[in-house]
């Protein structure tokens, strides 16, 4: 049991995180806020050069610096959120260099204050081609982690119910250990502008679904119902075994009463 509740964290904490292109993009985010348009040229793909000449690149790289600049200042805080593969790219969407490409995304902070640097990389040659950074956002993403920290309530109430039926003698625990994992309403959802109620009704593993992506992060925290019905079958099951030996016991002492003495 302590093995399976390791894997349930593990795989909490690690869903969603890519870490591919994770250091070239950190290093191509610094040269940026640096301007140092040199090193970012030579860590760019060819196919940019084949579409406009490098006065023109460094103009809006130039550009980019200056935005990052104005918002954010120098002393900027670099984080990695994630890498993720694409495939395709519609039609009439640009940059429209690649089908297969993967995206890498930087988050720049300083204090309350952040912005995303996109990268879309060449999968062939491993180079960024295309490069864009978002408006600048305001959060508190400490308040946002201290509220997103009830959910791991709801994973140890999830956990300890399991744990119960595990340790009784109910029939058929399977049933019951997939309601408690899976039967849970999403009611709250976290974000870093505030929290709102969810009035949807949905399926939630383990009762908890987590996104980090800067400003853009989420965390919802569902109403364990699974668990709770668990527990009162539960509770219901003990009752009538308790019931069934308290009979038997009454049977047995009537019986012991009412024999002949010698």
């Amino acid at each position: 049991m302590r093995k399976l509740v390791l894997l349930f964290l593990i795989a909490f904490c690690l869903v969603g995180c890519s870490s591919f292109n994770k250091e070239k993009s950190l290093q191509i985010a610094k040269y940026f806020v640096e301007g140092d348009y040199e090193k970012i040229m030579e860590e760019t793909d060819d196919l940019v050069f084949q579409q406009t000449s490098r006065d023109t690149f460094t103009m809006g790289m130039q550009s980019m610096h200056d935005f990052i600049q104005t918002n954010l200042g120098n002393d900027v805080e670099y984080t990695f959120i994630q890498s993720e593969k694409k495939y395709r790219i519609q039609e009439g969407e640009g940059p429209n260099i690649e089908k297969n490409h993967d995206v890498t995304v930087i988050m720049l902070s300083k204090g309350n204050k952040s912005m995303m640097l996109t990268l879309l990389y060449n999968r062939e040659t491993g180079k960024p081609y295309y490069f864009h950074v978002d408006d600048v956002r305001e959060c508190n993403m400490t308040l946002f982690w201290i509220i997103s920290s009830l959910g791991l309530l709801v994973i140890a109430f999830i956990i300890y119910t399991i744990v119960k039926v595990k340790r009784s003698d109910m029939k058929k625990k399977w049933v019951k250990y997939l309601l408690a994992l899976f039967l849970n309403i999403p009611f709250l959802l976290i974000t870093t502008a505030g929290v709102k109620l969810l009035l949807s009704i949905g399926i939630n593993f383990l009762g908890v679904s987590f996104m980090y992506f800067g400003p853009d992060s989420y965390t919802k925290i569902a109403f364990p119902l699974g668990s709770i019905i668990v527990l009162y079958l539960l509770k219901k099951h003990n009752k009538k075994k308790a019931a069934a030996t308290e009979s038997v016991e009454t049977t047995e002492d009537s019986q012991t009463s009412a024999s002949p003495r010698s």
